[in-house]
């Protein structure tokens, strides 16, 4: 069990992972995507298949040892039981789930507490890209 907090930033990230590696067993599992992919010389080997499960088992089991962790992967897979998509990327204070625009006093708010920003519409979790901003 980690001793020191994770940042909102961290968390955001194992559960985008997570999400990542669902979307690509979904995926991977749909006899019409397999025919698509395979169509086009991809071949998703049953080898390739069990290694992403061991993986997306490797993260979950990751975020269970710590009890922080553990409620967001919670939260995380009763979202999923109702969408496909659990943490969803918001844009111009607009939810890409359900396209609901979100109050700015609650994302800055639960950013302040360091609690996992929801969308007041659909309830999935929200994350944002940060500009990055280089010199030329």
């Amino acid at each position: 069990m980690s001793s020191t907090k994770p940042f909102l930033s961290e968390r955001l990230e194992k559960l985008q992972r997570l999400q990542d590696l669902d979307i690509h067993l979904q995926e991977a599992k749909d006899p019409k995507f397999r025919q698509v992919e395979e169509g086009m010389g991809f071949v998703i080997s049953a080898e390739g298949l069990n290694k992403i499960q061991d993986i997306r088992d490797r993260c979950a089991m990751e975020m269970a040892g710590d009890e922080l962790f553990r409620s967001d992967l919670r939260l995380y897979e009763r979202i999923r039981q109702k969408y496909d998509r659990a943490v969803e990327r918001i844009e111009a204070y607009i939810c890409l789930g359900c396209y609901a625009t979100q109050p700015k006093a609650g994302l800055t708010l639960a950013i302040k507490q360091q609690m996992l920003p929801r969308c007041e519409n659909c309830g999935r979790i929200l994350y944002w890209l940060v500009e990055r901003v280089t010199e030329d």
